[in-house]
């Protein structure tokens, strides 16, 4: 997402983004570990020296058990603008990974729907309706179970050629959940990956 934003001037009004749910906790029966996400703070920041990420610093009781509720809510975002959906779907990622809120909360959400410039009176019906919950859970079904997606962020292309993690790190895992080897990014060796990006975007504009 932070490197899209800094492409996304060139690509506003030849690429459309239809976001659509993958919720990993759907797929894994259990929310992802914060001791997990702990070990990946430092390789985000690795790639991306300047991305707004730290570790959890509010009390661990705080930490969202689940970011069901924040999908649901970023659907009821898109029902007012894809303009909306991208400036709320960014403040939720930094609610969380930089400002340590929790973001299954009704009010951090609905905070966050107020900067975003959302209507908040219309975000709020939207959300406490709960009407997006199956559409989300639909999209995560589909994406895990039909398109076969290996995980998540993936961009699958108007031609349905799927874009997975790209140009991320390339992370092996212990089987107790501990980083055990870390390479660098398969599609840009080098480490460049505006390239890498571009070409995708533009391929889904000729599309």
């Amino acid at each position: 997402m932070y490197r899209l934003r800094q492409l996304w001037p060139d690509y506003r009004g030849r690429v459309r983004i239809a976001w659509k749910a993958l919720i990993l906790e759907v797929k894994n029966s259990q929310s992802t570990p914060k001791s997990i996400l702990d070990q990946e703070h430092p390789l985000m920041t690795r790639q991306e020296p300047d991305l707004p990420i730290g570790p959890w610093r509010a009390p661990e009781w705080q930490y969202p058990a689940t970011i069901l509720p924040a999908f649901e809510a970023l659907a009821c975002a898109e029902q007012q603008g894809e303009e909306c959906a991208w400036e709320f779907s960014w403040r939720v990622r930094a609610a969380f990974f930089a400002e340590s809120r929790c973001i299954s909360m009704r009010h951090e959400l609905r905070t966050l729907a107020r900067a975003s410039g959302l209507d908040v009176a219309r975000f709020q019906a939207d959300w406490d309706s709960g009407r997006e919950r199956p559409r989300v859970l639909a999209e995560s079904h589909h994406g895990w179970e039909v398109l076969k997606v290996r995980s998540s962020p993936t961009f699958v292309l108007p031609n349905d050629r799927q874009v997975n993690n790209p140009t991320a790190l390339v992370v092996t895992w212990s089987k107790d959940k501990q980083i055990e080897q870390i390479d660098p990014p398969a599609d840009a060796p080098g480490g460049d990956w505006r390239p890498v990006y571009r070409s995708f975007l533009e391929e889904a504009a000729i599309s």
